[in-house]
């Protein structure tokens, strides 16, 4: 009898490469090389969920692809941003990267198309917006997107809605 031939398994490669680079004491740059999707999502989430300073620019002109899974690790970016009061950008130039964010509507944090704009001028942007809020021009009132403000019951001295979601993952080790 003779045996099977043996089979060669190279492991997989990982998808996704993320560097981080202080440029100034209140600026990190952190750069993503590769894809995110649902399996390289945890690595992104960690880069940025590590102990950072006022500005965080999030470097995705790297990235050939992007899942959904990637569009949740920038909205809770953002999100934690706005709740720590930090401002933080997105560099984007890559088709598939850019087009996701259009498509979702991602409008929460600065999106930019080369780096040197964005560490330039992220210190003037005013701080991230919550996630899934937006702000409703008429009668100056803050309201859940997709609710018209007919529908949303709030007070007239409201100032801004609460998202009720202020737990997050925790931060994971290096």
């Amino acid at each position: 009898m003779s045996q099977p031939p043996s089979v060669h398994v190279q492991p997989l490669a990982p998808l996704l490469r993320v560097l981080r680079t202080c440029r100034r004491n209140d600026l990190l740059v952190i750069s993503a090389d590769g894809e995110v999707d649902l399996s390289s999502a945890g690595l992104l989430r960690r880069a940025l969920w590590q102990d950072l300073p006022q500005h965080t620019v999030l470097d995705l002109s790297g990235v050939s692809f992007m899942a959904a899974a990637g569009l949740r690790v920038l909205e809770e970016a953002a999100e934690r941003a706005h709740l720590e009061r930090r401002r933080i950008a997105v560099v984007a130039t890559t088709r598939p990267v850019t087009r996701l964010l259009r498509l979702a509507g991602f409008d929460r944090i600065p999106v930019y198309s080369r780096l040197a704009d964005a560490v330039r001028e992220l210190p003037s942007w005013p701080v991230a917006e919550p996630l899934l809020w937006h702000s409703i021009e008429e009668r100056g009132r803050l309201a859940p997107r997709g609710l018209d403000q007919g529908s949303a019951e709030v007070s007239r001295k409201a100032r801004r809605w609460t998202t009720g979601r202020t737990t997050f993952p925790r931060p994971c080790s290096s």
